[in-house]
């Protein structure tokens, strides 16, 4: 195990990801602006303040998704769990919501967030 730091500035290049998997992030992303449900302890854990950090956020990592621009490795991170969480957490996401809210069923959502998980583990 390499115990060296990670330079959460590093940047991580989307390049690789289809448009699928950048609609996938970016339907993960949008649900944190809903008004409803507190969850800062979700926005505390994608290394927010609160739930307004994280919603003030959205718009420019959806920006970068769409331009497929290089973001740094926290951002990176920051979107991937957002959508994991919205996914698949009722207490911290919306998961029954998901398939209503974003047009990917359950089923085609894991498939696609798999296939950006491995390529995203190296950043």
């Amino acid at each position: 195990m390499d115990d060296r730091p990670v330079d959460m500035d590093a940047r991580v290049d989307l390049d690789g990801l289809t448009s699928v998997e950048r609609e996938l992030l970016r339907a993960g992303l949008m649900e944190w602006v809903r008004s409803d449900g507190g969850r800062d302890m979700a926005a505390r854990l994608l290394d927010y303040d609160d739930r307004l950090a994280l919603r003030s956020d959205v718009q420019r990592l959806g920006d970068l998704i769409d331009a497929g621009a290089p973001m740094s490795r926290r951002d990176c991170r920051r979107v991937l769990l957002a959508t994991e969480l919205a996914l698949a957490s009722e207490t911290l996401g919306w998961s029954r919501d998901w398939p209503a809210d974003t047009g990917f069923t359950d089923s085609e959502t894991i498939t696609v967030l798999r296939s950006i998980q491995e390529k995203l583990a190296a950043s």
